[in-house]
């Protein structure tokens, strides 16, 4: 679109006004009242929707919309009155620094204001989105920009912040999952405790009470007229969804119909953007939902049935999991099915009440014969839970953490990559560690407690140029309160268990050798260690993993090809036999462990998507199951690479 806003906009006298309006605003303040009431007449004086086309093309593109108005301000010898004022604390502050002030660039004969302007006008059309509350395309357009320039976000939050609950809160945490910049998340869960505490609730409790509907009824769906049809969106799980065209005789299609696309181009790609709204909302809330786990959350029957199992769009997550009910001395855990909770065993729980007290249940708090019911109740239903919760790993402390008393070896000396371990830092809620200058740490407020994982960067013999940081070699885990390292066995259980999950899956994903170019390199360092590492004894979450397959590879087509050896999936190929590591997925070939690399296309990884897994969220368990499909019928591979391989 080419636009032209002196033209497009019409009265040139209005849209100045809104850009001497817009640049009067201190650039280190937030709009008040009466700065937001006059820009809501100024625009108003526009066109309300008029402007709103143009407000989100410029956050779309950037200041370079407003450059041909602008522009002529530059051409004046002297500066307006109200640039003077605009100005006049800038350029006092220059006098005060005893830095030379003119309102004339010398490199470019333009006004030192000009390029201010633009900064300026586009963070005022950025407050105006308070005004707009339903406008989703404008919003996600303000989402998109953080996003990219997440050290400019705090002015969003702001809007965020300003709009009704149940648009700017889930705005906020959806933003608060999108953007894995720590100062960021701390300005978000800063702005969320200020809205609670205006309110008298906690942080929490005002993310839930502001879960949009979406217009979702009970049964997860919703239907939008679009023409001649009606779409019908409906969610099935945590990964799946359904959308349906029913024209007007009630005959249902899965495709677009012609007719919308041409003719209601427009309404459809606002329908688009509100499926796209939900399914981001969707997966926010399940990294929400899992925190709980951290922040030892309780509620009563009555406040919590509405928010995790009515509720249109947070009941398809609550629905699959497993909660834990106690009145007094009666507890029992339980999960949702045909209208009614009920235990592992398929009794019904007829005892809860609104005063009931509930949590997520974590099978740390179970026996072992009891998480084995559950994980048999959740296979044998084909229930895909939105995070690991019955399959979730589960770590104690052993007798050497105990001998040790204030720290834990037990995931010391590894290799990993500095850049996948720094991501997956963030991704998990560490203060991540990029450069290895400092120790990665977690807080758990709930606890008043801090871990630290020591890591420290990884130099050899002839890498002398790579990147700081490059590699990372793993020490210790710590605990802290109040800054005093404490005793491993005060830890309580659920918090060790699922600072310890973090770890394992720090040094699994970004180990050295689950990265096929280890085995190349030079390096007698990496080649011991991969020897030693490659092919080790398998962590709580291998174990885990060994497990699900032990129940799930027999309901596979190639069932028969496949059996379990130690620490490996063995699958019976056409031309040779092949065993992957459980815990590193690294493979050998038989009969003399030829090491055998196969490099993951993620743009084809496709394989395991029709394949029945009780979680989401093992990414190495789906390569796994891909490997193995494509490994029982290695006479079918076309990959040179890989043919090579096998035939030598």
């Amino acid at each position: 679109m080419n636009l032209n806003i002196q033209q497009d906009l019409g009265d040139s006298i209005a849209i100045r006004n809104l850009v001497v309006h817009f640049c009067s605003l201190d650039v280190k303040k937030t709009p008040d009242k009466a700065w937001m009431a006059q820009t809501e007449q100024l625009i108003d004086s526009i066109g309300r929707d008029h402007f709103l086309t143009y407000a989100i093309q410029l956050i779309k593109k950037g200041n370079a919309l407003y450059e041909a108005y602008l522009e002529r301000f530059a051409n004046h010898n002297q500066p307006e009155p109200w640039m003077e004022k605009v100005y006049e604390a800038e350029k006092a502050l220059h006098t005060q620094k005893g830095k030379y002030w003119e309102w004339q660039d010398p490199k470019n004969g333009k006004f030192y204001f000009y390029y201010q302007l633009k900064g300026r006008f586009f963070r005022g059309t950025l407050f105006s989105a308070v005004l707009y509350s339903g406008s989703t395309e404008l919003l996600n357009e303000v989402d998109n920009f953080c996003a990219k320039f997440p050290a400019h976000s705090s002015d969003a939050i702001w809007v965020y912040a300003e709009l009704p609950l149940e648009t700017g809160v889930p705005r906020l945490t959806h933003l608060r999952a999108r953007i894995k910049k720590k100062s960021v998340q701390n300005r978000i869960d800063s702005t969320l405790k200020k809205m609670g505490e205006k309110r008298k609730v906690s942080a929490d409790q005002i993310e839930e009470m502001a879960i949009a509907h979406y217009g979702l009824n009970e049964q997860h769906q919703f239907f939008k007229g679009i023409g001649a049809y009606t779409a019908k969106y409906e969610i099935l799980n945590s990964r799946k969804s359904k959308l349906t065209w029913i024209d007007g005789q009630g005959k249902e299609q899965s495709s677009i119909p012609k007719s919308v696309q041409t003719d209601c181009a427009y309404g459809l790609k606002l329908f688009k953007a509100q499926i796209k709204e939900i399914e981001n909302q969707l997966s926010t809330q399940k990294e929400r939902i899992e925190g709980f786990f951290l922040k030892n959350r309780v509620w009563s029957y009555s406040d919590w049935f509405g928010l995790y199992i009515a509720h249109p769009l947070i009941g398809v997550l609550g629905k699959q999991l497993i909660w834990r009910f106690k009145n007094g001395a009666q507890e029992a855990e339980g999960i949702w099915q045909s209208d009614r909770f009920i235990d592992a065993t398929g009794n019904e729980l007829n005892w809860l009440h609104s005063g009931t007290e509930v949590v997520l249940w974590h099978p740390i708090q179970a026996s072992v014969e009891q998480v084995q019911q559950w994980r048999n109740f959740l296979i044998n239903q084909e229930i895909t839970q939105a995070f690991k919760q019955a399959f979730r790993e589960v770590y104690r402390i052993t007798d050497a953490e105990i001998g040790t008393q204030t720290f834990s070896n037990r995931f010391a000396n590894h290799y990993l990559n500095g850049a996948q371990f720094s991501g997956l830092c963030k991704a998990r809620g560490w203060t991540p560690n990029t450069y290895g200058e400092s120790e990665p740490t977690k807080r758990i407020p709930a606890w008043n407690l801090k871990v630290e994982f020591g890591v420290h960067e990884l130099w050899f013999h002839n890498n002398l140029h790579v990147p700081r940081g490059m590699y990372l070699s793993t020490h210790q885990v710590r605990f802290y309160r109040n800054k005093q390292l404490i005793d491993l066995q005060e830890i309580p259980p659920i918090v060790f268990s699922e600072s310890m999950r973090d770890i394992d899956l720090f040094v699994a994903v970004s180990n050295l050798v689950i990265d096929p170019a280890w085995i190349e390199r030079p390096e007698n360092e990496i080649q011991e260690y991969g020897r030693t590492h490659a092919f080790a004894e398998l962590t709580e979450t291998a174990t885990t993993r060994k497990e699900l397959l032990l129940q799930l590879i027999p309901k596979l087509k190639i069932a028969s090809k496949c059996s379990f050896e130690g620490n490996f999936l063995k699958v019976q190929g056409e031309i040779r036999s092949y065993k992957i590591h459980l815990g590193s997925g690294n493979i050998l070939m038989e009969p003399n462990d030829q090491y055998l690399c196969i490099v993951e296309d993620r743009s084809k990884s496709k394989a395991t998507e029709k394949f029945y897994l009780p979680f989401e969220g093992d990414h190495l368990l789906s390569i796994i199951v891909s490997k193995a499909l494509l490994l029982a019928e290695d006479h079918k591979v076309t990959d040179t690479v890989i043919i090579r391989q096998i035939k030598l």
